[in-house]
């Protein structure tokens, strides 16, 4: 009786989605460190552009009130319309990035669930093998004590 368990082809499937889902969950999350990095890169740049035209804005209240020729309060002005300009779009940009963000840890969250659900899928069938081996080796068992208590009885009917 060397049977043999009848849960193995079904635990390896189950074992294989279970590390591809693990695999998936590793991918999402250096998606989600790409994305972060790229966010956070896209900020820095902004802090950047706003601390240049904050910067502009007093050089040319600087100018202004030292009663500097008319160019240079003109030049600067223009500066700071252009750094205007440059944070609008640097901001649509953050905000480009907060969504490509919040998207990859949506799916971070949804590659993490299919593992869980993966993972206790295995749990489960590696109980049903268990319970399996247990009912098999008790079967066994029972076959067993029958094969000896025939025995004993041949051989008192037999007298031996």
């Amino acid at each position: 009786m060397s049977k043999s368990c009848p849960f193995e082809p079904l635990i390896v499937a189950r074992r294989a989605r279970r590390d591809g889902a693990m695999a998936e969950v590793v991918r999402r999350r250096e998606r989600v460190a790409q994305c972060e990095a790229a966010r956070d890169a896209v900020r820095t740049r902004l802090d950047e552009l706003v601390h240049e035209r904050k910067a502009c804005g007093e050089r040319l209240c600087a100018l202004v009130t030292e009663g500097a020729s008319p160019l240079e309060p003109g030049r600067l002005h223009e500066r700071r319309s252009l750094l205007a300009i440059r944070i609008g779009e640097t901001t649509a940009e953050l905000n480009a990035a907060e969504r490509a963000l919040e998207a990859a840890r949506n799916e971070l969250s949804d590659a993490v669930a299919e593992f869980f659900r993966a993972e206790a899928k295995l749990d489960a069938l590696d109980k049903q093998k268990q319970q399996w081996l247990r009912d098999r080796d008790a079967r066994r068992e029972s076959i067993d004590e029958a094969m000896v208590e025939d025995l004993v009885v041949h051989r008192v009917a037999n007298g031996r």
